[in-house]
């Protein structure tokens, strides 16, 4: 089974030139947690979510791979972490997108899928292997509808048989 089955296509996105601010309010309005950046050609150019603008919004030597790995002994950060995101909320989509995605194409199995989303997180973005052209989404949930679905399917043959 691909992920092609599995694949949201009414999906909300982003244009890598909108405002963080403005983007910010459209992922509260639409009440999800991150959005794919595309270009005006529908090519995927990264996602933008509330994970990537909170790296965002850390210093550098605690998102290195090997930084910092506690912060309990910076006392009263938040009030300079809220200006970082003032800040940030001037700045476009692209200076904060996450850039680095990992993606499937339709005809990856939804196995591989589902090891991809499990190993780096949902959703995954799903687009044409030539062009790079964004085509949808693979979430958790449209992997385990879709799963739930095959289940029904295989139980009713068996009631049949």
């Amino acid at each position: 089974m691909p992920c092609e089955t599995a694949t949201l296509t009414d999906v909300y996105t982003v244009k890598p030139n909108m405002k963080v601010e403005e983007a910010l309010a459209y992922i509260h309005e639409k009440n999800v947690r991150t959005m794919p950046v595309i270009d005006v050609d529908n090519r995927l150019l990264g996602m933008f979510g509330l994970a990537p603008l909170m790296k965002s919004l850390l210093p550098v030597a605690v998102t290195m791979e090997e930084g910092l790995q506690k912060l309990g002994f910076v006392v009263g950060a938040g009030p300079g972490i809220a200006k970082r995101l003032k800040k940030a909320k001037d700045k476009t989509v692209a200076d904060v997108m996450q850039q680095d995605v990992i993606v499937v194409y339709p005809a990856t199995s939804l196995w591989e899928g589902i090891r991809l989303m499990v190993k780096y997180g949902s959703p995954i973005p799903v687009v044409e292997e030539e062009s790079g052209k964004f085509l949808g989404i693979l979430s958790e949930q449209s992997a385990m509808t879709d799963l739930e679905n095959m289940l029904a399917e295989l139980e009713a043959e068996e009631q049949l048989s």
